[in-house]
C-alpha cells in the first residue's frame, strides 16, 4: 500500500482463535482447528435448536516495512471478528456431570 508516497507492507500472523458456539459458550485456542475426524476443536451442545456460530482471529507477531527496508516490529495485537453462520443442532446428547 502507498502511504504518503511510501510503499508500506504490513505482515501479521494468526496467533489465537476464539470459537463462539452460539450457546453462550466460547473457547480460545492457538489452533485453527482441523478437518473431521480429527476433533482438534470440539463442542457438545446440550439442546437442539438454531445457533449462530463464529470464529474470531487474533493477529500478532506483526511487522511493517517501508520501501523494502528492514522489518519494524508492531508490538500490539488485534482481534478480527469472523462472520456468523447459522447452524441447526438436530441432536444433543445429555451427559451426566459429577461435581
Amino acid at each position: 500500500m502507498k502511504l504518503q508516497g511510501q510503499s508500506v507492507v504490513v505482515t501479521a500472523r494468526p496467533i489465537a482463535y476464539r470459537w463462539n458456539f452460539g450457546d453462550d459458550i466460547s473457547i480460545t485456542t492457538t489452533s485453527p482447528g482441523s478437518p473431521y475426524p480429527d476433533l482438534d476443536v470440539a463442542h457438545t451442545y446440550e439442546q437442539t435448536g438454531e445457533v449462530a456460530v463464529s470464529v474470531d482471529t487474533q493477529y500478532g507477531d506483526a511487522s511493517f516495512t517501508v520501501n523494502g527496508g528492514p522489518p519494524e516490529p508492531i508490538p500490539s495485537t488485534i482481534w478480527v471478528a469472523g462472520a456468523s453462520q447459522d447452524l441447526e443442532i438436530v441432536e444433543a446428547l445429555p451427559q451426566l456431570v459429577i461435581r
